[in-house]
């Protein structure tokens, strides 16, 4: 049996360009005639960002284009296109649908504003009329009370007041039929003006329903470009399948597409054998490189030590 260690770094981004690491000053070193050797314990491992944020599809689509992984973004910047071409023919349908309402609903403004002058107009002179017609009767009234009086004193033939009886039957005719008249002109009014404010209410809901529709086509336009939550490298993450996400698949809203790892703090995680483990200490300082990204030089320590022995056994 022999005896193997996992180790846990912390490693820290030292740079953004890669270079040469210096070595940990609690290392080995060893001074010979052509330059510096360091003797230390060395393995592979797994490196993980401790923190890291996820793009995320908003809508559903298939992706058109998507930057590589590995590529340097910031953040803000995009990096995945879904295919937008049936969204942005219904944009353009429904821009054609926004004019056409937004015309109708000036048509039925103006239409109602038109409407109510000259309505208004017809009850003014109604209203004028009918009040003309009322002093008129208000007139005979007095002059039938007048030519009495002086038929009563034997001032005038009955005649005269016979004249102004009919005189005011007539008046009084006229009145009526003039009032009559302001009254179906008063229900026109308000029978044409709830009509046409019935049109121009229909009108808006259509106007502003078909506003929010273009809002809503042009914010889910908008959500088929993903953009990276943070500064970082892009990953790429794997489908149901257990593939990565490629040009062509269909994307749920919901799904985690792309992970940006936090390049200023990682974790790990590798194994050292039993010889070398005299070497390893806690907080020791620990040179770290990623051939994934270029070599990028890290520097960190050791956080935690696991041991644990592997037994084997030999059949004849």
């Amino acid at each position: 049996m022999f005896l193997i260690a996992l180790i846990t770094l912390i490693a820290l981004c030292g740079c953004s360009e890669p270079k040469l690491t210096k070595p940990p000053p609690d290392s080995d070193v060893i001074r010979i005639q052509r330059g510096t050797f360091v003797s230390g314990a060395e393995d592979v491992g797994i490196i993980q960002a401790t923190q890291s944020a996820s793009v995320t599809a908003e809508v559903d689509g298939k992706i058109a284009r998507m930057l590589p992984e590995g590529t340097r973004v910031t953040e803000g910047m995009p990096v995945l296109w879904m295919d937008d071409q049936e969204i942005r023919k219904s944009i353009d349908t429904e821009k054609i649908n926004l004019k056409r309402h937004k015309s109708d609903l000036e048509r039925a403004r103006e239409s109602l504003s038109e409407s109510r002058f000259n309505l208004e107009q017809t009850l003014k002179e109604r209203t004028a009329g009918h009040k003309f017609d009322q002093l008129n009767v208000q007139r005979a009234e007095r002059e039938l009370d007048r030519l009495r009086d002086r038929f009563s004193r034997k001032l005038i033939p009955e005649s005269e007041v016979l004249n102004a009886e009919a005189d005011l039957r007539q008046k009084q005719l006229k009145e009526n039929s003039s009032r009559l008249s302001l009254e179906r002109a008063q229900t026109q009014f308000d029978s044409k003006m709830k009509s046409m404010q019935t049109e121009l209410a229909i009108a808006q809901q259509q106007y502003e329903r078909s506003q929010f529709h273009m809002a809503s086509l042009k914010s889910r336009h908008e959500k088929m470009v993903l953009k990276a939550p943070a500064a970082g490298i892009i990953v790429i993450k794997e489908n149901w399948r257990k593939e990565h996400f490629k040009v062509g698949d269909r994307l749920w809203t919901g799904v985690q597409v792309i992970e940006i790892p936090d390049l200023s703090s990682f974790q790990v995680w590798t194994q050292v054998a039993e010889s070398h483990l005299n070497r390893v200490k806690l907080d020791q300082n620990v040179a770290i490189r990623v051939p994934a990204l270029d070599n990028l030089p890290l520097n960190g320590s050791v956080k935690s030590i696991l041991r644990w022995i592997v037994k084997h056994s030999n059949k004849a």
